[in-house]
């Protein structure tokens, strides 16, 4: 069809050689995987390295801290990046932070540490926004 050609019907069951082409099969596996193995455990020591060298904060956020919420999706020039500010009044099991607004209403949502910027120096904010 289209210029090609079809290959013939050949009949590809063997009777007599099927237990010595599956042990043949066999060794051909096993010598696969004898090369492939040890550069397959080179490479999963390689994406270990690779993925622990990433910057990952471990420090835990103190209760009463004063914190921002990173603003997620496609923001335009004017909206704010982050908002709150917010403070921190605990830490659920899973490493979240739950949060209070400045009228110490408790957030109904945990955030994550990575959406959270912390204030280093909270003199110059409002007495009523902190």
């Amino acid at each position: 069809m289209f210029g090609r050609k079809i290959l013939p019907f050949l009949d590809w069951t063997d009777k007599e050689n099927d237990s010595s082409a599956i042990v043949k099969r066999g060794e051909e596996i096993k010598i696969l995987f004898d090369l492939t193995h040890t550069k397959a455990i080179e490479n999963i020591k390689q994406v270990k390295n690779q993925n622990s060298a990433q910057n990952t904060v471990l420090e835990r956020i103190p209760n009463g801290s004063t914190v921002f919420i990173k603003s997620e999706g496609l923001l335009t020039k004017l909206e704010a990046r982050f908002k709150g500010p917010y403070k921190v009044i605990g830490q659920t099991k899973r490493g979240n932070y739950l949060l209070s607004n400045a009228l110490n209403e408790k957030l109904p949502d945990s955030v994550p540490r990575h959406k959270l910027k912390i204030v280093e120096n909270d003199d110059y904010l409002p007495p009523e926004s902190a």
